[in-house]
């Protein structure tokens, strides 16, 4: 749960995101499978590399993935949380827009709300989002189920491997922080990694053939499906309306605790991390999404790429070590054997 609830935001609920990356006409369905398979492995990848390196926080690991380019890292990270703050406030205002056209004071109701909370310091909200993951899951599978039908376009199933790396890039990255510095052994991780990138798979399936039987109009394509089942949408609008909150707390939470260190006044923190969601928002939830999000793909995919040659790296170093160990041992036993043969003679 703990990486599906990383990776699974208002972008990826609302469909909106699917069709940022892979286009509104006929979507390959293979893309599903190719993305959970990097989902899988990007998933253990982190959560490896945080057990090899132990890191206490992601600023730590990336002083051994980058080294002296460390702060690079670290600001490209912070950066990745405004952008989730400001597309988590957009999609606050989409929500809120289809029942009531109050935008922006959806978003500066739940700004001011996320504020308010992170200042606080309630962080048991924050473990709120892997309990709304199962209601998440369900709802998404109903409203695509319920929209299945015949293709709108012409059916054609090529698909970009870059598209599919960017993508999961950008999904990953949401969870790298969080995946770091999870402490599991190698067993736990890969069966962890194997499942999320299985639902993840099967959930990107699943919309996919409802995006292609219905199209992707509207800025949250899904919650328009769900609109011709009354009891569904509301449901939905409500599980969304909450993980958007709670990815909210999570973006929100970092960035302070980042600029808190900085400054050493909280309150100024929190206000100027919200103050630059709200007006990043602006952009709207749509083209947040669709100009930002696979720009954090793009510098995510190197992200990723760096971490799993510092893995493989830290790897080869061990087993050097362990050799050189080895080595040693038996050339320490071959030692004591010739002592004791010729204390015998």
């Amino acid at each position: 749960m703990l990486i599906i609830g990383t990776v699974i935001g208002a972008g990826f609920a609302s469909g909106q995101e699917i069709v940022a990356f892979f286009g509104e006409s006929y979507i390959s369905p293979f893309i599903a499978p190719v993305c959970g398979v990097l989902i899988a492995a990007g998933s253990f990848l982190f959560l490896r590399i945080g057990a090899i390196f132990r890191a206490k926080n992601v600023s730590q690991l990336n002083m051994h993935i980058f080294g002296r380019l460390h702060p690079a890292a670290d600001l490209f990270l912070l950066f990745n949380s405004l952008i989730v703050l400001a597309g988590m406030l957009a999609g606050l205002d989409s929500l809120g827009n289809m029942f009531a056209p109050l935008r922006p004071l959806w978003s500066v109701a739940g700004g001011a709300l996320c504020a308010l909370v992170v200042y606080k310091g309630l962080k048991g909200l924050l473990r709120c989002n892997s309990l709304l993951i199962p209601a998440v899951i369900a709802v998404i599978l109903a409203v695509c189920c319920l929209s299945f039908g015949p293709p709108l376009a012409q059916t054609d199933l090529s698909f970009s491997p870059a598209a599919c790396a960017v993508y999961s890039s950008m999904n990953l990255i949401l969870a790298a922080t969080v995946l770091a510095t999870a402490e599991v052994d190698a067993a736990r991780a890969a069966v962890s990694s194997a499942a999320a990138g299985a639902v993840m798979g099967t959930l990107l399936f699943f919309i996919i053939i409802a995006l292609n039987a219905n199209g992707a109009s509207g800025v949250m394509p899904l919650l328009g499906f769900a609109r011709s089942y009354p009891v569904l949408f509301y449901v939905m609008a409500a599980v969304v309306g909450a993980a958007i909150f709670t990815t909210m707390l999570t973006a929100a939470s970092g960035l302070t605790d980042w600029l808190a260190a900085v400054t050493g006044d909280r309150l100024f923190s929190v206000v100027a991390v919200v103050l630059s969601g709200l007006i990043l928002s602006n952009l709207g939830f749509e083209t947040v999404v669709r100009l930002l999000y696979p720009a954090i793909g793009v510098a995510g995919a190197v992200y990723v790429a760096a971490s799993a040659i510092a893995a493989i790296r830290a790897g080869r170093a061990k087993a050097i070590r362990r050799g050189a160990c080895g080595t040693a041992f038996r050339r320490k036993r071959r030692q004591d054997t010739s002592a004791r043969q010729a204390r015998t003679e």
